[in-house]
């Protein structure tokens, strides 16, 4: 009940600061939040949504096609929501990478559907027999599209962590939304995290060793540089589409981020 209630206070927050910033957000450096978008015509004709035409968009990553569809029929978040139940993994990470895209360009005008979005994939998860269905990766894509305004939501994810079950997805999505703002993964008690980089499971390592490289953990230097010659296969979607590398890639690609920080921070 405790989690609901939070998310739901945050919800109430981001709505409140829409409404009082006029839709102008605090954008961190590096970040490029995608254009405010046009505004629609009140007279034109509203597309309607059905569950078949949102999963053929979403197939053919015809996100435009996606988006205008989402300001005429507000339900296609609905549908989205429906097809993460899909057995195939690679059609999830596609739903799940493709409403991550959608919501970062719907906030720049309704936040707050957005904000509905997230609350209902949190309530989703609280049922463990839905938790694998996409969720955690689709809030994930939610929150890194966006962390201007839904980063708050991201310590809610924590819990899913210390999950077998759920541990590498919530991982994953750690490392996505410290692609632009590694500041919400070091606010929270994150340390235990990097205790991941000793784990016998290769995906797990991997999606780690990303979020070392994106929060820049020199803490962790001498343990990444163990793993350089590691060569399990690991695996990790990005964009929505797989990517097949090594846990020592991986090292190396975290170790010249760390490398590349401390550069740039040396007067």
């Amino acid at each position: 009940m405790r989690l609901h209630k939070d998310i739901a206070e945050i919800k109430e927050r981001v709505n409140q600061h829409h409404e009082e910033s006029g839709g102008k957000s605090n954008r961190p450096p590096g970040f490029s939040a995608p254009p405010v978008e046009p505004t629609r015509d009140p007279k034109r004709n509203r597309q309607r949504a059905t569950k078949p035409l949102v999963k053929q968009l979403v197939e053919s990553r015809d996100i435009d096609g996606l988006v205008d569809l989402l300001f005429d029929d507000i339900r296609v978040l609905r549908f989205l929501q429906r097809l993460l139940y899909d057995p195939s993994e690679e059609g999830r990470w596609l739903t799940a990478y493709m409403t991550g895209q959608a919501c970062a360009r719907l906030a720049t005008r309704q936040p707050g559907h957005v904000s509905d979005l997230l609350h209902r994939l949190f309530e989703s998860c609280a049922d463990s027999a839905s938790t694998n269905w996409g969720l955690i990766e689709t809030i994930g894509s939610v929150i890194a599209g966006r962390p201007d305004i839904f980063g708050a939501f991201t310590r809610h994810l924590l819990p899913y962590s210390s999950h077998e079950s759920t541990r590498v997805l919530t991982m994953w999505a750690f490392a996505e939304i410290a692609r632009h703002r590694p500041d919400l993964i070091r606010a929270m008690p994150f340390y235990k995290l990097l205790d991941y980089l000793g784990s016998d499971e290769a995906d797990l390592v991997a999606n780690t060793l990303r979020l070392c490289g994106r929060i820049k953990a020199i803490e962790k230097k001498s343990v990444i540089e163990s793993l350089r010659n590691d060569q399990r296969e690991s695996r990790f979607y990005e964009n929505g589409s797989l990517t097949t590398t090594t846990v020592g890639q991986l090292a190396e690609e975290a170790l010249a981020s760390i490398e590349n920080c401390k550069e740039t921070t040396t007067p």
